[in-house]
């Protein structure tokens, strides 16, 4: 079973600005700011969360990540042009504002389309038409968390292509003691990702590729894994010299940048509990 996914993409080239945006924007809906990476542990609790990581921009796109919806876009579109991709199992959505206004997709995009794309490219590929290669950068990612320890030892050692033939190898091994569901081996090597190979995700991917929106910018890393690595990055600073516990090493080394991005988490306490 695939999980929902939710990315926001400011048209920007500030993450710190951005932050500043969301903190003022979050404490507006009546949520206060928390910091679950500090020191004091466990902290205040909330039933009610928004969790959100701002990544450094790139080719002046600002990527937003985590309990994204449109409860934010209003304070941002003020200043940025906001463009949230949603996808849920077989279903995606795309949705661009403006000055708290939703604008139909292509007109929105059409300032930001690639040199070699044209607003003709991007009606198709919102139609589910669009027949231009996919870039090579925004494949599928392999689960590599997904896979046995010593796999992914076999991994480390292998170009791109060698770490995907091994995943098929493996994928074959798993399908086989499934009586040979392929379908159901994948899923369960996916893990609760979004599936990026169903038409939902090739029609999100599609559009992509036809904006400035730099891949595999757009939707890596995926929020847990940088929430983990961030989380392991931050006790690291403060104590050099902890113990790293098994698979710990691997968390920090799948994203050591973690901390060059900014997290922003608001918490409340709804009405009806106590």
């Amino acid at each position: 079973m695939t999980s929902m996914w939710w990315s926001l993409y400011l048209y920007c080239d500030d993450l710190h600005t951005v932050a500043d945006a969301l903190r003022k924007t979050i404490i507006a809906l009546g949520y206060e700011l928390y910091d679950p990476f500090g020191m004091i542990m466990p902290g205040k609790g909330y039933d009610d969360a928004i969790r959100l990581f701002v990544a450094p921009p790139q080719r002046r796109w600002v990527r937003v990540l985590g309990d994204v919806d449109k409860r934010l876009l209003d304070e941002l579109s003020g200043k940025w042009l906001c463009l949230l991709l949603h996808l849920n199992a077989d279903r995606s959505e795309i949705y661009t504002y403006k000055d708290g206004i939703s604008l139909p997709v292509v007109d929105a995009l059409t300032p930001y389309l690639r040199d070699d794309r044209t607003p003709e490219h991007l009606q198709a590929a919102l139609d589910g038409t669009y027949d231009a290669p996919i870039s090579h950068n925004d494949q599928p990612a392999i689960p590599m968390a997904a896979l046995p320890d010593d796999v992914k030892q076999m991994a480390d050692k292998l170009n791109p292509g060698q770490i995907t033939k091994l995943f098929n190898k493996w994928m074959k091994r798993v399908s086989k003691r499934l009586d040979g569901d392929a379908d159901a081996a994948h899923d369960l090597l996916r893990g609760t990702g979004p599936d990026w190979s169903s038409q939902a995700g090739q029609r999100l991917r599609a559009v992509v590729d036809c904006i400035t929106l730099p891949s595999p910018y757009w939707r890596v890393p995926d929020f847990v894994t940088l929430r983990d690595a961030y989380q392991l990055h931050a006790r690291r600073q403060r104590k050099p010299n902890a113990t790293l516990f098994p698979g710990e090493r691997q968390q920090l080394e799948a994203l050591p940048e973690a901390l060059s991005y900014v997290p922003v988490y608001g918490g409340k306490v709804s009405e009806n509990v106590g």
